[in-house]
């Protein structure tokens, strides 16, 4: 079975993104950009190994707890329990990148919400207007954490900036997440009585 020359497809990259071509023409071509959340991935991937972990409070210990029983996080929770010790550090990093003036800290974490809307947006489709919120967050959970994870994901891969390892940018997104959720940026924040 042959090919001609205008039917095969190849795959090259240009340092652009990912390029699709076809006969010579270029499809799909995905203009890489630099990515705030990248730089912190690349700072915390790199430095696993400098004691970046840290004990919680108690009182952390609870609100971390009540996030998890208030949102009917199950699944996703050994990664919550995994990598909360790790906020101290999540946190240095977020002050460097703020001392020096920048808004960074704020961008990537209005980016996280603003993935977690989306995809909260997402579970909701088809659902009637009249539908409980909450419960449908509760009931999405553990899929809205992944989804997120996941979108932010492919956001870092695609990053002109990422300069480490997919190992790191796994674990390092998975403290970034956690952070996150702790902080109220993806699901619900329990109400206060």
């Amino acid at each position: 079975m042959s090919q001609s020359n205008n039917d095969m497809i190849s795959q090259s990259h240009n340092g652009n993104g990912d390029n699709i071509i076809v006969g010579g023409d270029f499809y799909n071509e995905i203009p890489k950009h630099p990515s705030f959340l990248s730089d912190v991935i690349n700072v915390l991937a790199n430095s696993f190994d400098d004691g970046m972990s840290e004990e919680l409070g108690a009182l952390n210990e609870i609100t971390i707890n009540d996030k998890i029983e208030f949102n009917n996080v199950k699944g996703f929770k050994f990664v919550i329990d995994e990598y909360k010790i790790y906020q101290g550090k999540i946190e240095a990093i977020y002050n460097v990148i703020e001392a020096s003036g920048s808004n960074k800290k704020s961008l990537i974490l209005k980016n996280i919400r603003n993935i977690y809307l989306i995809t909260k947006a997402d579970v909701f489709k088809g659902k009637e207007q009249t539908a409980d919120e909450l419960n449908i967050v509760k009931q999405n959970a553990d899929l809205i954490l992944e989804n997120v994870r996941e979108r932010l994901r492919n956001q870092i891969i695609k990053s002109a900036n990422v300069e480490v390892s997919i190992e790191g940018i796994d674990v390092a997104l998975s403290i970034i997440v956690v952070d996150a959720f702790i902080r109220c940026k993806i699901l619900e924040e329990p109400k206060k009585d």
